[in-house]
């Protein structure tokens, strides 16, 4: 998110960004927040991630954009072995400047991941 930015408004930027697709912001629908906490060596960092879910228009053409190499779809079982994938990341990424463990990043992300999945599911049984 940008500084002053409201979170819908940030993923609908971030969708035409990132996948050349503009939606009106009602088109995004809450499916809540996730905070992290952690020590780093900075300090403690807190994060929060918005979750949303859009239903993109069937004639949509996803391009990748400048953060993305690819995109893809995942069916239920292929996105569980995604975040399964995650929770097993191992190794560090170390650079002249900083350095993190790629095992942190992925217990961070694969419970948002979960996190989302769960959400999406719950609204869509609704």
């Amino acid at each position: 998110m940008q500084e002053g930015e409201d979170p819908r408004a940030a993923a609908r930027r971030e969708l035409q960004e990132e996948l050349a697709v503009s939606l009106d912001e009602d088109a995004f629908k809450n499916l809540g927040e996730v905070e992290t906490r952690a020590q780093t060596a900075e300090g403690p960092m807190r994060m929060f991630t918005h979750l949303y879910a859009v239903r993109l228009p069937k004639e949509a053409c996803l391009v990748p954009g400048d953060d993305i190499t690819g995109i893809a779809r995942y069916t239920r079982g292929e996105y569980g072995e995604l975040i399964q994938a995650m929770n097993e990341l191992q190794g560090e990424y170390v650079t002249a400047t900083f350095s993190f463990s790629w095992h942190d990043w992925g217990k961070i992300y694969a419970s948002i991941h979960e996190r989302a999945l769960k959400a999406y599911e719950a609204a869509s049984a609704a």
